[in-house]
């Protein structure tokens, strides 16, 4: 036989290297030649080869010329005989070792050559004895004998005369059914169990009968078992894809459903189809875009659930259907309607517009399903299955590239574009795949707001290189009338990196992701994240970095810095608040009431006590720089005017408004500057009257006052210079403050009375001369309401 023959004849693969030895050896006559000289060919051609030193030493790392300039560098050059001799040694000493090295080793591959071909003789032998069995099974074949009239069983006597007839027994079918798996001819040997089952169920149900359907049973078992194996060697040859149609794998679920065994044929469809997705997937090149990569993989893994629910139309619903198409859609109901319950988590309103977006876009998903082939729920959960593998390679892909959102929305656009065309083949997956893909989305923008806040708090980030200085910021953009309106606003670095990182995420970046065509049904949903994460990790922690940073870690003196971190607070307030509820109000077409205005109401608050902070630190500063401690005030109001009569009368003339309150003066002058820089004008007045409130509060309540030993003219002396300021500052101070200043002068009043034991009426009432020193001073500085406040910021032109 042909199988028999070929089982005669070596593997050309393991007599090739031993005849090469064989014929080696016996070119020597004395037969001394090794076995490594044999296989290496003639020993003397190395003689006759030109070694290549440079190739040598660049191979093997060992440089000849640098080993001998070392080795002589420390030995006498009389002694390089020896050390030839030495190296001849060990040359020798090393080939012997190499020769017994590869002798070994060759004596191993002769030893398991031997072996393989013994192998290989038995397989033979044993391929030729079942041919022989074969050859006898089909001559016990065509013999047939009646034993009928030595069997009283009626039920064998009608078997025997079937086989008398030229029909075949159920024993032979199954005998038969198992030469032929051996042939490998399945399509016979599926043809023989179902004749062998027909006759088994149109026999009375004896014990015989019994025994024979597990008989069949039994080789349906091996058949099974035989066409599972078939599968695996065509799967291990190599697979055909989607474009070749697998027809083998085809031709064995054809024979499984013969057989009745459809839960293993859609396995094996399922599986198949699975394999040739992940073979056309891992065909895609990326080329470093990954929208284009998500662009193919999208084409590949849709275009791939189509011809698989294709071809299990063709395949099982031809068997179960007489060929009958039906619509997936209806089948595909109930796994749609488990989807849609996740929509009971959501507000009424919400769910209501959703559950109309699906009933118009695929009716059908909220259809009863009829005729619906039992075997699609399996085929659904392959579907879902494949899906989540789409969207991790999805999530892969846009991860690890840091995809910006534009990249984002192109790849959500092309995903949803393939999977609509599945609506043609009665497959709506938008809802599921949007269900799958939205996990993606929120955490592609929770990674950019946290990028934003990282780079403004990192080590080399916005903060660190921030300077505190606000800096004049125009914004230009169109009104409703079509026109274009600028507006200012001032804003250190990190507020203008957060203010520009706004507005390009909300009015930008999302809008290229949250649109219903990019990713549908998913608008509501986003709207939490978005908006908590704006206000909340981006707005609130960036805004909260920077209150901790004004309250403890800028010096006080820093008046500038102070007020330019307040108007981060103003004009974000102002400005940024504002575009962050329209351009939510815009996205997700709702308004964005509560969250935003809970936010300004605590921007608002942290503003508010910013700015008291300031006023209290201005006024502890200006208290310091009055030097308004009890030897300050002695040596400026009591020790000065110590004397006799003369002495006094020269003093009363030559009394002036003291300086500390004139720098005073000069330092709101700045302190106004300022605020029109770094600020704004409008700032000025209520900083300027909390300032003052809190500094006369401040020095009213000074302990030191009461006792302090007030002559005349200090009390004269204090009295001119608490007029001279209220009369510098009076658009600028409250009814406190003035309530403040009274209650200073009452105190010294009295404290004058109780050390020069006189009473203090009368001291007072020349008011031409604290007029007239008060006017003389306020011609050279100018009062507080004539300064004009200078912004530095505007840069004026050169005439």
């Amino acid at each position: 036989m042909s199988a028999g023959n070929k089982g005669n004849k070596r593997s050309s693969r393991a007599i090739r290297p031993l005849t090469r030895i064989l014929k080696a050896r016996s070119k020597n006559k004395t037969g001394d030649l090794q076995l490594w000289q044999a296989f290496g060919g003639d020993t003397q051609r190395a003689e006759k080869v030109a070694i290549r030193w440079e190739k040598f030493e660049s191979t093997i790392g060992f440089n000849i010329q640098k080993h001998i300039n070392d080795y002589f560098s420390k030995v006498d050059i009389n002694e390089a005989g020896k050390h030839k001799h030495t190296l001849e040694a060990k040359q020798e000493e090393t080939s012997k070792q190499l020769q017994r090295f590869v002798t070994t080793n060759y004596e191993k591959f002769i030893h398991i050559s031997n072996e393989i071909m013994d192998i290989e003789e038995d397989m033979a032998k044993l391929t030729n004895m079942l041919g022989n069995y074969k050859g006898i099974m089909k001559q016990l074949q065509n013999t047939s004998l009646d034993f009928s009239a030595f069997d009283n069983d009626g039920q064998n006597a009608a078997i025997a005369s079937a086989n008398v007839n030229g029909e075949m027994s159920v024993q032979d079918l199954c005998e038969e059914v198992g030469i032929l798996v051996y042939q490998c001819k399945y399509k016979d040997a599926v043809q023989k169990v179902r004749i062998a089952r027909d006759k088994v169920n149109s026999m009375s149900k004896t014990t015989e009968t019994r025994e024979l359907k597990a008989l069949v049973q039994s080789q349906v078992r091996e058949v099974v078992s035989a066409l599972l194996g078939e599968l695996r060697r065509a799967r291990n040859s190599g697979s055909t894809g989607w474009g070749g149609g697998d027809l083998e794998s085809v031709r064995i679920i054809r024979y499984l459903l013969d057989l009745d065994r459809d839960t293993e044929a859609l396995e094996i469809l399922l599986s198949t189809r699975s394999s040739a997705l992940r073979t056309e997937v891992r065909s895609i090149k990326f080329q470093g875009d990954a929208a284009q990569y998500i662009s193919s993989l999208s084409a590949v893994v849709f275009r791939g659930i189509a011809l698989c629910i294709d071809e299990f139309r063709e395949i099982f619903w031809e068997q179960q259907s007489g060929g009958k198409q039906m619509s997936f859609a209806l089948a595909y109901g109930s796994a749609a309607a488990k989807a849609t319950s996740k929509l009971s988590n959501l507000p009424r309103s919400n769910r209501r517009r959703i559950d109309s977006k699906i009933s118009i876009h695929s009716p059908e998903l909220v259809s009863t399903p009829k005729n619906t082939n039992p075997m699609m729920a399996a085929v659904v959960q392959w579907v879902i299955e494949e899906l989540g593998e789409f969207v991790q390679r999805f999530n892969t892909q846009v991860s690890e590239a840091r995809a910006n959102f534009f990249h984002l929305g192109e790849c959500l656009r092309s995903a949803f574009e393939n999977c609509k065309r599945l609506d043609e083949k009665g497959l709506n997956l938008t809802f599921i795949l949007a269900r799958k893909l939205l996990p993606i989305v929120k955490q592609a923008i929770i990674r950019a707001m946290r990028h934003t806040v990282t780079q403004i708090k990192k080590s080399n980030g916005e903060l660190k290189k921030e300077t505190w200085l606000s800096k004049r910021l125009i914004i230009r953009e169109s009104n409703k009338s079509g026109g274009k309106t600028k507006k200012d606003i001032k804003l250190t670095l990190s507020g203008i990196y957060l203010y520009n990182s706004v507005r390009t995420l909300l009015e930008g970046d999302l809008m290229l992701v949250i649109k219903e065509d990019v990713l549908p049904f998913s608008t509501n949903e986003l709207y939490s994240t978005v908006a908590k994460n704006v206000v909340e990790l981006l707005l609130d922690d960036v805004i909260m970095a920077q209150y901790r940073i004004a309250m403890k870690s800028l010096p006080l003196k820093d008046q500038a810095e102070h007020l330019s971190i307040l108007a981060n607070f103003q004009f974000l307030g102002a400005d940024l608040l504002p575009r962050v509820e329209r351009s939510l109000t815009k996205l997700f077409k709702r308004q964005a009431v509560h969250d935003v205005r809970n936010f300004d109401a605590k921007l608002g608050s942290l503003a508010s006590g910013l700015r008291k902070f300031f006023c209290k630190t201005r006024a502890k500063l200006w208290a310091e720089d009055l030097k308004w401690t009890s030897e300050g005030n002695v040596q400026r109001y009591c020790k000065r005017f110590q004397g006799d009569e003369k002495y006094e009368r020269e003093m009363e003339k030559k009394m002036l408004i003291s300086e500390e309150y004139i720098m005073l003066v000069e330092n709101c002058k700045k302190l106004m500057d300022d605020i029109a820089t770094h600020l704004r004008d409008r700032a000025i007045p209520k900083i300027l009257k909390d300032s003052f409130e809190h500094l006369l509060k401040l020095l009213s309540n000074s302990s030191h006052l009461k006792t302090l030993p007030l002559p005349k003219l200090g009390y004269k002396q204090l009295y001119l210079d608490i007029s001279f300021f209220l009369k510098a500052a009076d658009q600028f101070l409250s009814k406190n403050s003035l309530r403040y200043a009274s209650s200073i002068l009452m105190t010294a009043r009295d404290a004058f009375a109780n050390h020069s034991k006189q009473s203090p009426s009368g001291i007072l009432n020349d008011k031409k001369f604290f007029d007239s020193r008060i006017r003389s001073q306020l011609e050279t500085t100018v009062p507080l309401r004539k300064h004009i406040p200078t912004d530095r910021s505007v840069k004026t032109k050169k005439k």
